[in-house]
């Protein structure tokens, strides 16, 4: 039974896995920011996660080669300021008999006033679900590197 629970998760998570959207096909990241934060959004648990401050600096350096101005100041985002941005690493995940599974998101978005209401600028999302033996490591790693593919 266990490992019919197991071999039936693991082909749900393959079946419905990944969606990468942008938003904006315009968008350069060179030309259209002024200030980006990376941010890492760490929920996950037992291990499933583990180079959260190698992912932070992988995009970071990215984005530097794009010709990005990088802050440490998680704010700078809602400063309302035109061109400021955050790249988001989000990993939610644990580990279930032995294997990590859950969900990976990568993320660009920022803020904008539109007719005096605050509103979410959403640039570029992928999100999937996966699941590993070890930890969910390289997956990151991967998503941020296609990110970097599709973005201009």
């Amino acid at each position: 039974m266990r490992k019919f629970i197991l071999t039936s998760l693991f082909i749900l998570f393959q079946a419905n896995s990944t969606f990468a959207f942008v938003f904006d096909k315009s968008f350069i990241l060179q030309k259209d920011t002024n200030l980006m934060v990376v941010l890492l959004y760490d929920d996950a648990s037992d291990g499933c996660w583990t180079n959260l401050l190698e992912s932070k600096q992988f995009a970071e350096d990215k984005l530097k080669l794009r010709g990005v101005n990088i802050s440490s100041d998680p704010d700078i985002v809602l400063a309302i300021s035109e061109k400021r941005y955050k790249l988001g690493i989000h990993v939610h995940a644990r580990r279930f008999s032995g294997y990590c599974s859950g969900n990976v998101s990568i993320f660009i978005e920022g803020y904008a006033l539109i007719n005096g209401k605050l509103h979410k600028a959403s640039i570029y999302e992928e999100q999937y679900l996966t699941i590993q033996l070890k930890n969910l490591n390289n997956d990151v790693l991967d998503s941020i590197s296609k990110a970097f593919q599709v973005l201009k």
